[in-house]
């Protein structure tokens, strides 16, 4: 019976790390990008952000970067919790 559930709990994590699609690194990069708004949730404009600790933070609108500031760790925390990697800010 033991030997069973051994092979058995095997094979089941063979087919799952065979089941795991491959990602070229560029297509991880894409989908790693900021393309959301903090504030607002809208799509970013590029030309519209501040930096944050040695980050680049992108927005939606002009008014977004103040109300980010007025709470920027809350923002910075649901970015990650959503996965969102930010590029880094220019020396």
């Amino acid at each position: 019976m033991l030997k069973s559930t051994i092979i058995a709990a095997s094979a089941l994590i063979i087919l799952g790390l065979t089941a795991i699609p491959s990602f070229s690194p560029i297509a991880i990069a894409e989908a790693a990008n900021q393309r959301l708004c903090p504030v607002m949730g809208f799509e970013i404009n590029r030309e519209l952000f501040t930096g944050y600790m040695n980050q680049r933070v992108y927005f939606c609108c002009p008014s977004c970067p103040t109300e980010f500031k007025q709470t920027p760790d809350e923002h910075m925390a649901e970015m990650r919790n959503q996965g969102v990697i930010l590029e880094n800010a220019p020396a």
